[in-house]
């Protein structure tokens, strides 16, 4: 076995050696100090070995890349063995080949004058220059290494495209507040508004009410992610796919954030706005909507839920529908009387190039998180969305098995803790159902 073959061999038995220096690392000193002086030299060999298998590597590499360009000199003399003697010049010579192959190469030039130079050098050598086309013959191409992709410049590389990333645009809305401790924290309510007092006559008794409390808890929940990257691409992309990495963390966590805020379940899961507010019930308004009617129009609905949260005594500071249907809605409008909302000189600050239009002075927002025909309208301050120690990411290039795989892991986590239960049971917020045609 030579000492190249006894690489995967070492391997295997530092590898081996790293799990008794894990084993022992607790309890025992001497065997954990010992597997590491002998992981030390295993090491130091395969860095040896290695070393000598990238040299006899690049050996033959380089002897296998000389053996192709002289076979192309070759067959680039012996295609024309003759044009020598024809010429008169006897036989050829290494600057004869040379100024051959140097007209041959100039004969397809862009430059005009260059190639026409080209093909009269090769006329009074009796040849001629044929393109792969007109020759119909066996051509240098580019598209091997021995046919000229040793000498093709690497492509470029453009900056990485991906898709678009929603933003969490309830994060903007709600009350948020960091740095909560624990495993969640509890949020006590009343659910009934205050009723006006009554009059008492003199002497009468007055009116004894109770006071009711209720008490919802919002939990603590850890959303995480992690990728594993190679150390090589890590190294040889320059900062891009560690870059790209924390991109893709940061996008993760905001579309986590996004989708339990609306669509929490409650189960092991923060309790979402969508699952307190539900299909039917008090807070759920529902709307004919048409788009050539002035009644089935947007506004019409949103007019609808802000008057059910006026009935409440809650002032509505944004309302939020699926980005799809957005557009939909915005085109509502007749013949006669044209678009509803206009989209040239409507209400002040239409934007909708910014997903967002004032309707009755009440933002509105798209979002894909939303489902199709829905729309909620809230007192969305009134809502609290807790945070932990913040969304944070940690590395580590040696947990798990990631040292023996030369990889390096991404972390990206982030406690969160929602319960809409709340807001909603006390009046803040309204469903809209069937908000486009």
């Amino acid at each position: 076995m030579s000492d190249i073959e006894k690489i995967p061999e070492l391997l295997t038995k530092l590898s081996e050696v790293v799990n008794v220096m894990d084993e022992s690392k607790a309890e025992d000193a001497a065997r954990w100090e010992a597997a590491q002086t002998e992981a030390k030299a295993m090491a130091a060999e395969l860095q040896t070995l290695s070393e000598e298998k990238a040299k006899r590597d690049r050996e033959e590499e380089t002897a296998k890349a000389q053996a192709e360009l002289k076979e192309l000199l070759t067959g680039a003399r012996s295609s024309k063995a003759g044009f020598l003697g024809q010429s008169g010049r006897g036989q050829s010579t290494e600057s004869e080949s040379v100024h051959f192959l140097r007209a041959v190469w100039l004969a397809g030039s862009r430059d005009a004058s260059q190639q026409a130079a080209a093909k009269a050098t090769l006329a009074s050598l009796g040849s001629y220059y044929e393109t792969p086309e007109e020759a119909g013959s066996k051509a240098t191409l580019g598209s091997t290494d021995a046919t000229g992709g040793y000498i093709i410049p690497n492509n470029l590389v453009e900056t990485l495209m991906k898709p678009r990333v929603a933003s969490n645009v309830y994060r903007s809305l709600l009350t948020v507040i960091d740095g909560v401790r624990g495993s969640g924290v509890d949020q006590p309510m009343r659910g009934s508004a205050p009723s006006r007092m009554v009059i008492a006559a003199w002497g009468a008794l007055k009116e004894n009410v109770d006071l009711t409390y209720d008490s919802y808890t919002a939990t603590l929940y850890t959303i995480a992610r992690i990728y594993d990257v190679g150390n090589q691409f890590l190294r040889q992309s320059e900062g891009a796919a560690q870059t790209d990495v924390l991109q893709e963390l940061g996008n993760a966590a905001a579309l986590g954030e996004a989708y339990y805020i609306l669509n929490g379940t409650g189960s092991a899961q923060p309790y979402g706005l969508l699952t307190a507010l539900g299909t039917t019930g008090t807070y759920v308004t529902t709307h004919t909507a048409a788009q050539t009617t002035v009644a089935g129009n947007i506004a019409s609905g949103v007019a609808k839920a802000a008057g059910d949260l006026a009935g409440r005594s809650r002032t509505p500071t944004a309302a939020v529908m699926n980005a799809a249907d957005f557009w939909i809605t915005m085109a509502s409008g007749a013949d006669a009387a044209g678009f509803y909302i206009s989209p040239s000189a409507g209400a002040p600050g239409i934007d909708l190039t910014r997903g967002s239009v004032s309707v009755w002075g009440i933002p509105l927002f798209g979002d894909v998180n939303m489902p199709a025909d829905s729309l909620v309208v809230g007192e969305w301050g009134a809502a609290k969305f807790y945070t932990g120690q913040g969304f944070r990411i940690d590395s580590s290039s040696e947990a798990g098995t990631r040292w023996d795989y030369n990889l390096t892991g991404f972390r990206g986590e982030e406690e969160i803790a929602f319960n809409a239960q709340p807001p909603v049971y006390t009046g803040a917020f309204q469903r809209l159902i069937d908000t486009k045609a």
